[in-house]
């Protein structure tokens, strides 16, 4: 049964606590089968509020659908981080008892105290702290005994002779707003004027602030949780003991006030000597004669919630006495009434500098006034629980903002600040006011100003000191930067989480940091990049994955670490290869670059990417929000082309609603046309701003946040006239203006879509087509019936449309960086060399744009000058191609190696010279030999290593090892390789007697088209005649629509000749590649979410659970190791595992001749090396079909290396010579090539070069 612990004094039986008044659940160490309940009730006797602290107990089995979420919301299993006190973290609790309402002793006492008993933690006195050998169970506690107390506690934390100086802190401070003020300031010492900036904050480890609401107005405390909706807190003190249990550390913004020489603080206490009379002031309010007015002088001050001037401060300052701060709250009425009777006008000259919509801080402006009623800048939004001053102020957002009004009569001051209660309603109120200042007088409206700033200079004129106070000049108020790291505050959750605009990432998350210049940059070349201290993080969204939390609190991001303090530099010009292997983060990286992710990278640059093999959005922008044509709308390839190349379909969309608008006979769809084109736009802009706000951090990340507030706010006030779509909405005047104003955008709109540029644009457009080889028929068929490689062609001829730099601006988005991710996919090799000549001619010209490239093709690939080669989260750059690289390392750890060997013998000789010396220098007492010795053993411990630099000069310290060492040289590394790619054919089985494995004669194949008649088409493949044979290499060469596939079809008996014969060996076995494989296992792994390759191929082999081993054995042979084939779905696997895992489903059975159709398609170019050399060796036949000139080379005519044409080595001594043929076929015929693949080459050279010059 449920009971409550009755072991505190003034605890009874009762029922369960409500919710709302529930600090925590925990289960304590005995029974474990129990939660108790800890609620805090709160009453008041004789008008003084007491405090009292219930526990109440549930078994396990008394759980119930209520207890359940109680525990979700309130269940802690563990004392938070920031309040385990141990030998890296104190935790002070500090007791002010002369601030606020007076309650945060005995809060303490009744509450927080048995409270932290309850959860393990004892209280130790502050003189203590510190001690040797101190349990980690300890607080620290400090009750106030005076003002300066909880200064001189802060003090102490700065002492440089203290020995926790390197300890993080926890403060829990049971005060109001003051004490957090008075921490901030002697935490940053008013004699300091040096601290300027986040970099001049003294280096210790942030204090983390946790406040207990126990003052007057808990202005920081009420605006932090404003947001703060369920599990609703009865009370603030709940609220705050809440948040001490389950909050989250967050950046304490703070302002800067600046005031001239010669000012003061005013403070007020009750004074103990008589002789002390001398020096009371006459407060005008205050009856209280025996009171000392202590004064000092101020150069500066740190806030953290207002500074103001006029009736605020005024207010402040009268009412911080001892005898009003006794009636709490109500002390500012009391003197708000005698305030509000006289309705001083404080003359002063206030200027400000706004923030304007770019978030960039304006010049210094005056307001136009010289008397004033109310000057606010604020950093928060309540100055009371309920009296919202700033609406737009959300937690932690930094923003300063400044609340203003003219002198006005007492009961319009009144009005204001009874608005200001009902949430913040005061920035709507207008009034008429009169003009007594100036040339004239008049009447005209009055309002309360509402802004963003910066900075706000307050220079005053009044002669009565009551009313200037002690600043007899200028005052001037200066906020440093948003996120001046001087405290750490602890917050809601909630809170935190509406410090964001964006919505809830998406399931893969690109994380990105970097280093970011100070400088600001005038004239930036987009087409170059130099981005240093870059991370790149990927990590699956939503809330099971939020990161863990550091010591203070703050997020550590976990997921697949990309790269690690990498540099991104490329330049303006230059062709970049970047090279990895699969799985290394180079699509990532490509998407964080095109997406503009990375931090540094400048929204202005245009990035251009073609990605691998999706026609229908295969080339893209970076710009994710621009509309793209409806698939509905199937079109030609020329439409197409152009449509991505200028966005033509966008500029058509907005010509078309303004023109149905216009010239509809309703007057108001005119108005309604137009604004909805102006919201699509400020949608754009508004992601935009979000994306930007996102990415950054400090001072600009400060700037972009304000300028997403000030898009949000113009986005949010034109969604109000927005929805005004009726003719009681919408006034005669602004019918009149809006139409003028569509009228005038459409002329603009269709100047851009003329005939003269459209026939440039399709002139353009046609030439480009016809150099990838398209007719004039091909170039009118829809997109959707071509095959896979004339997509591709058609994705290149937008690419290139948006990389030429040869057309007007207004109809091309030229493009800084250019990006193909495999663009030889699907392409044949006649486009393969038009697009290498292309390239080539267009990095000759005078601005070309900077290209990265990824290529599995290693004769593609070597049109670039340089290479990106990811490796070990880090980026390495090499001048040169792949081959010169490649045979670069080689040469450098031969180099290496040798030196190290010659060095270790170099090595092994002094120590045995040493050995000698020391005990001839012993035996015969030889003070040489001893000194000799010695003098060799200090250089084998400190100048032993490298001799020679990286540019073959001699090795220096300084120069080529900079940062700290033990020894003088560095040790000679011998680069490691990096694993091999493991890609193992298993052998072929016994065929029992010889024969050929596949014979065509004259073989032949049309598609009908009509069954009833059989008449055909042109014939696909023509008189055909082919035999393969064990052990033969047969590559088939062609253009894209040549018959390739078919011919490929018919070999593995998926298609009947129509003439001809085909004749198969009757135990042969054929593994058969299709270039849809991939396609097909990503739709299968679509279809089973759950299912692995692990489990796909047992199916397939119809293994049992003791023939795992040789499933796993397979799959791990060809590069799917461990919990890759037995946890990874196959949705999930990238395109070059997925490869892998269909040859698995290939060889498996041992076939006897594999026929590849485009096998290398997604394979990085380690693992084509790897395919090669697998291939090459093999025992089987291999017939291979691709456009990769390499990889044919190698697997078909047998070459090492390019250089040694003719050789083959892997042929076996003693065994008579494979067959080595290349075919190639064209318009159906099969015809074979003495010279190879370079004769191939060399006729579509020729052929590209026609089509250039044409």
């Amino acid at each position: 049964m449920p009971t409550e612990d009755q072991s505190g004094e003034g605890q009874q039986v009762g029922e369960a606590p409500r919710p709302e008044d529930i600090i925590c659940i925990f289960n304590p160490a005995k029974p474990r089968d129990c939660y108790q309940i800890l609620s805090l009730d709160q009453g008041e006797v004789d008008g003084k509020l007491l405090f009292n602290l219930r526990t109440f107990s549930v078994g396990e089995s008394d759980r119930n659908e209520t207890l359940d979420p109680l525990l979700d919301n309130f269940q802690i299993d563990k004392l938070p981080v920031h309040l385990q006190p141990g030998p890296q973290r104190r935790v002070h609790v500090i007791v002010s008892t002369h601030s606020g309402t007076g309650l945060g002793l005995q809060f303490y006492n009744n509450i927080l105290a048995p409270l932290f008993e309850a959860l393990g933690l004892t209280a130790r006195e502050e003189a203590e702290r510190g001690a040797a050998g101190e349990p980690s169970n300890f607080y620290h506690l400090l009750i106030t005994q005076n003002a300066d107390s909880v200064k001189e506690f802060t003090r102490g934390l700065l002492n440089p002779g203290r020995s926790d100086e390197n300890v993080e802190h926890t403060v829990v401070l049971l005060s109001g707003d003051g004490g957090i003020v008075d921490m901030l300031n002697s935490y940053m010492p008013p004699g300091r004027d040096d601290i300027k900036s986040e970099d001049d904050v003294p280096p210790e480890r942030l204090p983390l602030l946790a406040v207990l609401p126990l003052g007057t107005g808990n202005a920081l405390f009420n605006s932090m949780h404003k947001t703060v909706k369920t599990p609703m807190a009865a009370t603030d003190l709940i609220q705050g003991l809440r948040t001490l249990l389950h909050g989250k550390a967050a950046i304490l913004p703070s302002f800067k006030a600046v005031f001239p020489e010669g000012s003061r603080t005013i403070a007020y206490s009750e004074s103990t000597d008589p002789a002390s009379t001398a020096n009371v002031s006459a407060n005008p309010i205050d009856s209280v004669s025996n009171l000392q007015e202590q004064k000092s002088y101020v150069s500066h001050l740190y806030g953290v919630v207002v500074a103001s001037y006029g009736f605020h401060s005024q207010l402040v300052w009268e009412s911080d006495t001892p005898s009003y701060r006794k009636h709490g709250d109500k002390r500012f009425q009391m003197v708000a009434e005698e305030l509000l009777k006289e309705s001083h006008a404080y003359q002063a000259t206030v200027e400000v500098a706004r923030i304007t919509p770019s978030g960039e801080p304006a010049r210094i402006e005056r307001i136009d006034r010289s008397r004033h009623a109310y000057v606010l800048a604020t950093l928060v939004s309540n100055l009371e629980k309920t009296f919202c001053i700033s609406p737009a102020s959300h937690p932690m957002d930094g923003h300063l903002r400044l609340v203003h009004f003219e002198p006005v009569d007492g009961a319009k001051t009144m009005e204001i600040m009874m608005a200001a209660y009902d949430e913040g309603k005061h920035l709507d109120m207008r009034w008429e006011t009169t003009v007594t200042e100036g040339e004239g007088h008049g009447k005209e409206a009055g309002r309360v100003g509402y802004e963003d700033i910066s900075e706000v200079r307050i220079t005053t004129h009044e002669e009565d000191a009551r009313w200037r106070k002690s600043a007899p000049t200028t005052r001037i108020l200066r906020k440093l930067k948003a996120d001046l790291q001087i405290f750490d505050y602890l917050i809601d959750s909630q809170s935190i989480a509406i410090m964001t605009s964006m919505e809830a990432e998406s399931v893969t998350t690109i994380l990105c940091t970097s280093k970011q210049t100070r400088f600001h940059i005038g004239t930036p070349n987009y087409r170059e990049l130099d981005i240093e201290g870059l991370n790149i993080i990927v990590r699956s969204g939503g809330p099971g994955n939020k990161g863990t939390k550091s010591a203070k609190g703050k997020t550590r991001v976990e997921g697949t670490e990309i790269l690690d303090n990498a540099t991104l530099r490329l330049k303006a010009g230059q062709r970049y290869a970047l090279v990895g292997r699969n799985g290394s983060g180079k699509s990532t990286l490509l998407k964080a670059i095109v997406q503009k992710l990375i931090p540094g990278i400048p929204e202005e640059t245009r990035i251009v990417i073609l990605q691998q093999t999706n026609a229908e959005d295969g080339c893209t922008t970076a710009s994710p929000e621009q509309p793209m044509p409806p698939k509905a709308r199937d079109l030609c390839v020329l439409d197409e082309v152009i449509e991505r190349a200028t966005a033509r379909y966008e500029v058509q969309n907005e010509i078309e609603i303004l023109s149905h608008g216009i010239d509809s006979n309703d007057p108001l769809d005119a108005v309604r046309s137009l604004r909805k084109i102006q919201r699509e736009r400020l949608q754009k802009d508004l992601f935009l701003k979000a994306k930007d706000a996102k990415l950054r951090s400090g001072a600009r990340g400060m700037q972009a946040r304000k300028a997403l507030i000030a898009a949000e706010k113009k986005t949010a006030e034109f969604d109000a006239i927005y929805g005004q779509t009726g003719e009681e909405d919408i006034s005669p005047e602004t019918l009149a203006k809006e139409t003028s104003e569509a009228a005038d955008l459409l002329a603009d709109l269709q100047l851009t879509t003329e005939p003269s540029k459209a026939a440039e644009v399709i002139s353009r457009a046609k030439k480009l087509l016809t150099g990838l080889g398209f007719t004039e028929a091909t170039m009118l068929r829809p997109v959707s019936s071509l095959s896979g490689g004339w997509k591709m062609r058609t994705s290149l001829a937008a690419a290139s449309m948006l990389s030429s730099d040869q057309l007007i601006l207004q109809m091309l988005q030229e493009s800084d960086i250019l990006i193909l991710d495999e663009p030889t996919n699907f392409l044949d090799l006649l486009g393969i060399l038009w697009l290498q000549r292309y390239l080539l001619a267009l990095s000759e010209s005078s601005d070309p744009p900077t290209l990265i490239l990824v290529s599995h093709d290693r004769d593609f690939a070597s049109l670039c000058t340089d290479l990106l080669i990811l490796r070990d989260k880090d980026i390495t750059y090499f001048h040169g191609d792949l081959p010169t690289y490649e045979s670069a390392q080689a040469e450098k750890k031969i180099h290496l190696s040798k030196m190290k060997e010659a060095q270790d013998r170099q090595k092994d000789h002094i120590q045995q010279t040493i050995q000698k010396n020391m005990r001839e220098g012993r035996a015969k007492d030889d003070q040489n030999k001893i000194k000799q010795a010695k003098s060799r053993q200090k250089k084998l411990d400190e100048r032993w290593g490298l001799e020679t630099s990286a540019k073959g000069g001699r090795f220096k310290l300084n120069r080529d090892l900079p940062g700290y060492y033990l020894t003088s040289r560095a040790e000679i590394e011998i680069p490691q390789d990096e694993r091999p790619v493991n890609f193992v054919l298993p052998e072929p089985s016994d065929l029992r007697f010889p024969g050929s494995l596949i014979s065509l004669d004259k073989a032949a194949f049309r598609y009908l088209k009509s069954s009833s008649t059989k008449t055909g088409s042109s014939p696909v493949v023509e008189d055909v005649t082919l035999s393969v044979h064990m052990g033969d290499r047969i590559g088939i060469l062609g253009l894209n629509g040549s018959g390739k596939s078919t011919l490929v079809k018919l070999l593995v008996g998926e298609t009947k000749p129509n003439s001809g014969v085909v004749t198969l060996h009757s135990r042969l076995k054929i593994g058969y590649y299709s270039q849809q494989a991939v396609e097909k296992l990503q739709e299968l792994g679509i279809s089973n979410p759950d299912l692995s390759a692990l489990s796909l191929l047992q199916q397939e082999m119809s293994s049992t659970e003791k023939e795992e081993g040789r499933v796993r054995g397979l799959l791990g042979s060809l590069g799917l190791p461990g919990r890759l084939a037995s946890e990874v779905p196959i949705r999930k696997l990238s395109g070059g595992q997925l490869v892998r895992l269909e040859m698995a489903r290939i060889v498996w059975r041992n076939p006897h001749c594999l026929i590849l159709d485009e096998a290398t398609t997604h394979l990085d170019y380690e693992t084509v090396i790897a395919f090669r050399e697998a291939l090459r060796d093999w025992e089987g036949a291999v017939v291979v079909v691709s456009h990769d000139r390499w990889f044919m080379r190698g697997v078909v005519e047998g070459r090492i290396e390019d250089e040694d044409e003719g050789s083959d080595l892997s042929d076996d001594e003693g065994q008579p010579p494979r067959r080595r043929l290349v075919y190639r076929l064209r318009a159906g015929k099969l015809s074979q090539l003495d010279g190879g693949v370079d004769q191939f080459e060399a006729i579509l050279e020729k052929r590209v070069a026609k089509l250039s010059d044409s």
